[in-house]
């Protein structure tokens, strides 16, 4: 029967208590909102005992439901979108303080309105879906605020392919609550109790189509701002550069910076990009892969999890070289400075552009190592067709970023995770850098003698989380920093590891030559270590960006060192510094290098170290040309160019499964 009259409900009194109580004790013992260093905020402890005021007593008295507001459905309604798309924006940028500029206001409120109309669909009820979508939106925005506290970077819609992988490494962090944490929570109980007083909806009919209708005219919204110039014309932007997207979201709205960054994914092929494919004017694109002759040494590459030289970079004051023996093992070796597009995480995106020497998609901020569905010509496709076996490790999770599906894609024949390390060494509880080198090493020894072995390593040992764990304190610095310690000697850790496994490949009887690089530079605050001076210009612009590479055989190879080079050039330097067969990709890619040895996802530089952004000016043609042939290998098969395809003797068609 229909509410009559005024009433009265303890039950729902006690839980508007209960919670709000809770919600001001957690809010005193964190601080920062209310109270700080001894000093409490009167006029926000009045503003929050306002808003207790707000939840209990709405919760406790409820009115005649023939006394209900009739357009309060819709008001309820309206502000739960209002309030989710500003908990969401609020917790997003939590780090830094939140400003919507004006004219972005009702573009963010209208994706909000986007996202509550989804989950009015599974919501039937309007009431019940508002209050679903506040906490919805409360538990993103918390996630979102995590990612970019933990990796150093925002959160980019590629992200969602890596979610497992993110869950799998999520136990060494640890998680921020605070004052305004709790604040939000208050928030989702005053709407709660405020539900109460919203009229009950007895028409069911009217009620599907008010949802249906919704939800079409959000579905023609979105597709409304993925399909055309609208983004453009109202000035939204997603940077590449890392240290200006916080910036952004804080000025246009998180949500519609998201939205930005799924057009670009969606226009992953450059504008450019011919319908039959690019033609080349260089015929050594046009020449089918020739892999006879050359030597065929085994070739060990290890790509080293957060490995880079802080201290050649920053003024660091600390008590020793983290990489000391990095420096030895220089002699005689190919080395610099490599040039990724990932930092603090996203280990992917520099796995990927090393495989395929593909150079990331200008302004493009997404981890194209998950758009691998079918097989993709690779640097182990190509030694696979020289007469190698080819070997995978990564002592972790095999389903991360998905590797177990997509290492058979890209040519590997076996992939050894966390399952095969059972028993090893650990540091922190992750399997050591040590532990890698004894595998690969074992490899080494195991293999039929005289058959040529590729093996590529990810280690694990320096993955983020610095706060937790111990290691072994070789680094001191001279003034107290918890976390850049730890890596310190994380990073002397691996050193030692590389060494010993640089020492155990010098003893070996079969040609063997080693690579080892770092993926990208650890998630740290490091606003007090000033970049050095006397850092070549375009090192100081992409600083965050630069890890060290090393390569070096058991044999005479040709020493060189380079200032720095981009990550989708070094296959190529491998396998020239080697000794092993080019293709005309290789070849090619090669020649660019020398004119443009940086190109990453915010820009290129020049061998004069002139950087400039993509979007800045007309692009050179040889960087024009490799961005089609990065479209061309990795996605249009059907017009591959030969340079670019498989080795002609090897199946285009593979089983997508973990040997």
């Amino acid at each position: 029967m229909p509410q009559t009259k005024r009433s009265f409900s303890w039950g729902r009194l006690a839980a508007a208590a209960v919670l709000s109580l809770a919600a001001l004790g957690g809010m005193l013992f964190c601080g920062g909102l209310v109270h700080h260093n001894g000093v409490i905020y009167r006029k926000r402890a009045f503003f929050f005992a306002l808003m207790m005021l707000a939840a209990i007593l709405p919760a406790a008295w409820r009115p005649a439901e023939n006394r209900r507001w009739k357009h309060s459905r819709l008001l309820f309604a309206l502000t739960g979108v209002v309030a989710g798309g500003m908990v969401f924006q609020y917790l997003s940028c939590a780090v830094n303080e939140t400003i919507i500029s004006l004219p972005y206001l009702p573009l963010m409120l209208s994706l909000s309105a986007v996202l509550y109309a989804a989950v009015w669909l599974i919501v039937p009820d309007s009431r019940r879906a508002a209050l679903c979508f506040y906490w919805l939106m409360l538990i993103l925005g918390y996630g979102y605020e995590c990612v970019y506290l933990f990796r150093g970077i925002t959160f980019k819609p590629m992200d969602i392919f890596s979610a497992g992988t993110a869950l799998a490494v999520a136990g060494a962090y640890e998680y921020p609550l605070s004052a305004r944490h709790l604040f939000w929570v208050q928030g989702g109980v005053v709407l709660w109790a405020l539900s109460g007083w919203v009229r009950t909806e007895r028409n069911r009919r009217r009620e599907r189509i008010g949802r249906f209708a919704c939800a079409a005219a959000a579905a023609c919204w979105v597709w409304l701002l993925l399909s055309t110039s609208l983004l453009t014309r109202w000035n939204v932007v997603a940077t590449a550069f890392e240290s200006d997207a916080p910036y952004m979201n804080r000025r246009q709205g998180t949500l519609t910076t998201l939205m930005k960054e799924c057009q670009q994914l969606k226009n992953i092929r450059p504008a450019d990009y011919p319908s039959e494919g690019p033609e080349p004017a260089d015929e050594r694109l046009h020449a089918a892969p020739a892999l006879t002759g050359g030597t065929r040494p085994n070739v060990i590459v290890v790509m080293n999890e957060s490995l880079a030289d802080l201290t050649a970079l920053r003024e660091i004051p600390c008590t020793a070289d983290p990489l000391e023996r990095w420096d030895g093992l220089t002699q005689g070796a190919v080395y610099g400075d490599v040039l990724v597009s990932a930092f603090g995480g996203s280990t992917c995106n520099t796995e990927h552009s090393f495989l395929t020497s593909a150079v990331p998609p200008p302004g493009l901020n997404a981890a194209l190592y998950s758009t691998v569905r079918a097989a993709t010509p690779s640097l182990a496709w190509q030694l696979k067709g020289c007469g190698y076996s080819t070997v995978a490790i990564h002592p972790n999770a095999a389903s991360n970023y998905q590797r177990d599906r997509i290492y058979p894609l890209l040519g590997f024949d076996r992939f050894l995770s966390l399952e095969d390390f059972e028993g090893a060494e650990t540091v922190r509880d992750l399997v050591s850098d040590r532990a890698c080198c004894r595998t690969i090493l074992e490899l080494l020894e195991t293999k039929e003698a005289g058959e040529p072995l590729f093996v590529f390593c990810i280690t694990m040992q320096n993955h983020g989380g610095y706060r937790t764990g111990e290691v072994e304190p070789r680094i001191s610095l001279a003034q107290e920093d918890a976390e850049l310690e730890m890596y310190l000697n994380l990073t002397a850790e691996s050193d030692l590891a590389m060494a010993e496994l640089a020492e155990a490949v010098d003893a070996l009887q079969e040609p063997t030559v080693l690579l080892v690089f770092g993926d990208h530079q650890p998630n740290l605050d490091l606003t007090a270590y000033p970049l050095k001076a006397q850092n070549a210009q375009v090192k100081n612009q992409l600083a965050q960006y630069i890890t060290p590479f090393l390569i070096r055989a058991n044999y005479p190879i040709e020493p060189m060192k380079l200032d720095f080079v981009s990550i989708h050039y070094l296959a190529p330097l491998l396998l020239k510094t080697a000794g092993l067969p080019l293709t005309g990709y290789d070849e090619w890619l090669l020649d660019v290098m020398q004119r443009y040895p940086a190109a990453v996802l915010s820009g290129y530089a020049d061998s004069d170290g002139h950087f400039t952004e993509w979007n800045a000016s007309e692009w050179p043609a040889e960087l024009t040309l490799m961005n089609q042939l990065r479209y061309n290998r990795l996605y249009d098969a059907a017009h591959r160019l030969p340079a670019l395809d498989f080795p002609p003797t090897l199946p285009k068609e593979v089983d997508s499964h973990v040997h």
